[in-house]
């Protein structure tokens, strides 16, 4: 009899716990497993990167990703994290995709985002308050569950193909070659 009692008290106050406890988890795009991968074109002063929440609608999600991104592997002072997240505050149970919320933008002084790869520069965290502190006494933050890689521009390899006046001086060189060849 005392052994239930006891196990019955035990599992009461974890629950009580567990309740307390915030159960919201986040990543980029919609695959938890997958880096999220994006392309914008040049001149972009914000990119929006959709991102999901996961809550069991206890919480409150709103607030904003803390970090910088790397630009080309490297910290640039003209791009930062930006949040959209006034239209996204709100309760969630169960898996939520947010299109909006989270993106890179311009810092402040630069007009547009340069063109390059940016990369997450840590774990992305996104700060909310709880739905059982109204008075949002307690910032909390959860990490993303991946990365993301996002290009912008164009920043690829040069094409394989070669320009056409390229193509024109090189078939004139051949033809030459094999011409001054066949008259000696």
């Amino acid at each position: 009899m005392k052994k239930g009692i006891i196990l019955t008290v035990v599992l009461t106050v974890t629950l009580i716990l567990a309740s307390d406890a915030f159960a919201l988890t986040w990543f980029w795009g919609t695959d938890p497993n997958v880096t999220y991968t994006d392309i914008a074109e040049s001149g972009a002063y914000r990119v929006w990167l959709p991102f999901t929440v996961i809550s069991d609608g206890d919480e409150l999600a709103g607030g904003q990703s803390n970090g910088y991104p790397l630009l080309n592997g490297e910290y640039s002072p003209a791009v930062r994290i930006d949040y959209n997240m006034g239209s996204y505050w709100g309760v969630y149970s169960g898996t939520t995709l947010i299109p909006m919320g989270l993106g890179l933008a311009n810092a402040p002084g630069y007009d547009i985002l340069p063109d390059g790869i940016y990369t997450s520069n840590s774990d992305p965290q996104l700060n909310y308050w709880s739905v059982d502190d109204p008075n949002h006494t307690r910032l909390l933050g959860a990490l993303s569950l991946n990365s993301y890689r996002v290009t912008i521009g164009d920043v690829t390899a040069p094409n394989a193909v070669p320009e056409p006046a390229t193509m024109l001086l090189f078939s004139t060189g051949l033809a030459g070659a094999f011409l001054r060849k066949k008259n000696k």
